[in-house]
């Protein structure tokens, strides 16, 4: 029966329900549970434009908790290479690269087809994100693809309430929804995952410079010549010393 059995619960509509729906949203966030599930069931059971506000409340929530979990516990001189190949270096890199495309660095990486838990915690590791910018670019990128998913399960219930079916039948419900990945047409779906691909094929162009240099700089780190050899400026001025002892013998 679970999960179907709490859809006809958040078919309510009421304010309890439009509460624990956003919780679970804010919990599928966290705990890096995917939410492609949750943006359909969506418009399902709260309907447009209800559903598109609650879709991106949710979202925004769940990306600003998790954000601020990897912000506050990741710590930038944390060591992450058992986390991540390069560790710091490659935080480092992105970094720089945040820097120098600002918001636009940002829109890409919530349009490419990344994990959103990667998004979320990732960019929260990176201290150049401005929390703000990181909230700002999830949004613009939401309000889109919450309405294109909650108009697709929106229609489907309609369907499904035209038919006389009742949200307590789980038989029927898990068809309906099941038919809801059908009503996106080809175009739609090949569309997405297009921009999806495109948008990470720029990241990795615009990251891989930076990146490299940074680890470059770890494995070949520059040296102070002062550190090379401490005697040197001890070297330096005892051989200054001798030139002039020598120059006023000659004068």
């Amino acid at each position: 029966m679970w999960p179907w059995k709490p859809l006809a619960f958040f078919r309510t509509r009421t304010l309890a329900a439009c509460a624990a729906y956003a919780a679970l949203y804010v919990i599928f966030s966290v705990f890096c549970i995917p939410l492609m599930p949750l943006e359909v069931l969506t418009g399902f059971c709260f309907g447009v434009p209800f559903g598109i506000c609650l879709d991106v409340i949710g979202r925004l929530s769940g990306a600003c908790l998790a954000f601020l979990i990897s912000r506050t516990f990741l710590q930038p001189g944390m060591d992450f290479s058992c986390m991540l190949p390069g560790g710091n270096a490659v935080l480092r890199g992105i970094g720089k690269a945040v820097d120098e495309q600002g918001f636009r660095l940002l829109l890409l990486f919530n349009m490419a087809h990344i994990p959103a838990a990667i998004k979320n915690y990732g960019l929260g590791m990176v201290p150049e994100v401005p929390l703000l910018s990181f909230l700002a670019a999830t949004f613009v990128v939401e309000v889109p693809q919450a309405t294109i998913w909650a108009s697709i399960g929106s229609a489907v219930a309609v369907e499904f309430d035209d038919a006389g079916l009742s949200a307590k039948d789980v038989t029927a419900m898990k068809q309906a929804l099941a038919s809801s990945s059908a009503r996106a047409s080809w175009q739609l779906k090949f569309g997405i995952i297009s921009v999806g691909i495109t948008c990470l094929c720029l990241i990795i162009l615009i990251i891989q410079r930076k990146v490299l240099a940074e680890l470059e700089k770890v494995a070949n780190p520059a040296i102070n010549p002062n550190e090379a050899d401490p005697l040197l400026p001890n070297r330096q001025g005892g051989a200054l010393e001798t030139n002039e002892h020598a120059a006023a013998g000659n004068s």
